[in-house]
């Protein structure tokens, strides 16, 4: 179980804020922390971060969702700890024929976002990722659900290069056999 889980303050070393900072401090261009909304993880994982997206399905019911999570962490969180509004990035997951277009999706957010008083108003779909049949039979297969689709792989490319400022890792090959690619502006060798 994780330290969050069981009550360990942030402070504490095995904590998801300590973990964090650690890795930050060892070199690591990003940390990626996936959380349930519905566990006690989701919190420690929103306080530990300088970024969120917001992964979100393109319907009515997770646009409120989403306006209830975004006014959390800007309203009720902001004086342990604050996300600036411009690292706050919205990703549709799972967008099917006949659901919600982005533009719709965000439309209903935003205007929930201002009844409600938030100032800002709602951020933007950075992504959208279709609802391809193929990726849940890769799972199933054990393969890599971005060797599955183009379709599911583009959006999610285009999202990393957004976040991490790149056209994606350039791999090549240094004299040593190992691999030599490009992340976030930082070149990561790996020893063959």
């Amino acid at each position: 179980m994780l330290a969050e889980e069981t009550g360990q303050k942030a402070e504490d070393k095995n904590s998801i804020s300590s973990l964090v900072t650690t890795a930050a401090y060892g070199g690591y261009a990003a940390i990626l922390l996936d959380a349930p909304a519905s566990s006690s993880l989701a919190s420690n994982a929103v306080m530990s971060a300088n970024t969120w997206v917001l992964v979100a399905r393109p319907t009515l019911a997770d646009a409120w969702a989403s306006v209830d999570a975004l006014r959390t962490v800007t309203q009720r969180a902001a004086g342990q700890h604050r996300i600036a509004p411009g690292n706050i990035f919205v990703l549709l997951n799972m967008r099917g024929s006949g659901m919600l277009s982005p533009n719709e999706w965000h439309q209903a957010a935003d205007s929930a976002c201002r009844k409600l008083g938030l100032a800002t108003g709602f951020p933007p779909v950075a992504a959208v990722i279709p609802f391809v049949p193929g990726v849940p039979l890769s799972q199933d297969a054990g393969r890599p659900v971005l060797d599955s689709d183009d379709e599911f792989a583009r959006p999610i490319h285009g999202l990393a290069d957004m976040l991490f400022g790149g056209t994606g890792p350039a791999d090549t090959r240094n004299k040593s056999g190992g691999r030599k690619f490009s992340l976030a502006g930082l070149t990561v060798k790996v020893k063959g």
